[in-house]
């Protein structure tokens, strides 16, 4: 599966013979000299990545949707 963007592609799936790594995260930006960025991971470290980037997204929401200025002194930044 692949999200393409303006300037990047954003891809992960499936890899077979590098136990027990059985999935892949891939970046690629356009215009570089370097290599795309690919990271192979166990089922629990795909979760965990999940896991944490929906947190992110979500206290950036509820920043966004926050009348209160202090709420963003609340939600701790990474």
């Amino acid at each position: 599966m692949a999200q393409p963007y303006r300037n990047c592609i954003i891809s992960a799936g499936l890899v077979e013979g590098i136990e027990p790594d059985r999935f892949y995260l891939r970046f690629e930006r356009e215009g570089e000299d370097r290599e795309p960025l690919t990271i192979f991971m166990r089922a629990d470290e795909v979760a965990a990545v999940l896991f944490v980037c929906g947190g992110a997204l979500w206290s950036a929401m509820m920043i966004e949707r926050s009348p209160d200025p202090d709420v963003e002194k609340e939600c701790p930044s990474p």
